[in-house]
């Protein structure tokens, strides 16, 4: 088997992937035209409005947080102190029959 493959290997031709003429003439390198990236802003700048955005953001849902406990304390004052106490504590007032003693 190794007679067959060295068989088929010397019908192969050789050649070589630079040129005929590779060792006494040297390939020309390729100059690559160099670009260059604008500078960038320093990082405290970039994500300074990213950071207000942030905060913007919390103080916004703290107020409806907060706005709800408002209106809690709203209800609380202005309905629920005009109701009876058995209302305002669930607790269940039933009437109580009279002693006859």
């Amino acid at each position: 088997m190794n007679s067959n493959v060295e068989e088929l290997l010397r019908r192969i031709p050789l050649y070589n992937k630079y040129g005929k003429d590779f060792p006494q003439e040297t390939l020309n390198r390729f100059q690559i035209p160099e670009f260059k990236l604008p500078v960038l802003k320093p990082i405290n700048e970039l994500l300074d409005p990213w950071y207000q955005e942030c905060d913007n953001i919390t103080k916004v849902c703290q107020m409806h947080d907060s706005s709800s406990k408002k209106f809690d304390q709203w209800y609380k004052d202005q309905y629920m102190s005009k109701k009876p106490p058995g209302m305002v504590g669930n607790i269940l007032l039933s009437p109580s029959k009279k002693d006859n003693s």
